[in-house]
């Protein structure tokens, strides 16, 4: 099915992507089940292996994120939130849990409460690309299609390849309605 602009942009880790962190082979055991069963649609089974393997890893952010968002799919807002904050509480440096987090936070209405998170997480690391990024999304989100866009373009002055970046100004493009900018921009990604 086609996903909206506005649809969850998130999704869980592979496994090899979890296998980074720290987490014991229990843990990374039952994160594979947890991405299986969401790989297969089967949000239920994710939730469930997801949730085990963070019991497993208390110090792996992982688990966590990616059982928000199972959790975000669900439609389980608040449990997302919940769940994306636990994972950069476990991993201080999991900017991906940031970013979803201030995202979830603009879906439901609560930008100036995301552009706050993330300014405060920027200061921490100021040249992080990636948390520029999600700013520049919760941005769009919020309708400021010129702060969207002059934050993604900074991201891009940082690191010209960061097709996370190239994806938001295309998403901004779209939710502007700007239907023929948007569709350059993904020309221009692919």
């Amino acid at each position: 099915a086609p996903v909206s602009a506005d649809a969850p942009q998130v999704v869980a880790l592979s496994g090899a992507a979890a296998g980074t962190e720290d987490m014991p082979s229990d843990a990374k055991d039952a994160y594979s089940r947890g991405f299986q069963a969401w790989a297969g649609g089967d949000l239920a089974g994710a939730k469930a292996a997801f949730s085990d393997a963070a019991s497993r890893a208390p110090k792996a952010g992982g688990p966590r994120y990616s059982l928000g968002c199972v959790l975000e799919r669900l439609g389980d807002g608040q449990g997302a939130l919940d769940a994306y904050r636990s994972a950069y509480a476990a991993n201080p440096k999991y900017e991906l849990a940031m970013g979803a987090y201030a995202v979830a936070l603009a879906r439901t209405g609560r930008g100036p409460d995301a552009e706050q998170f993330l300014a405060d997480k920027r200061s921490q690391n100021p040249d992080s690309v990636r948390l520029t990024t999600y700013l520049a999304e919760v941005k769009s989100i919020e309708g400021d299609s010129p702060g969207c866009q002059l934050l993604a373009q900074q991201a891009l002055t940082k690191q010209p390849d960061f097709k996370d970046a190239m994806v938001v100004i295309a998403r901004d493009f779209y939710r502007s309605h700007r239907w023929d900018l948007a569709r350059y921009a993904l020309q221009a990604i692919l």
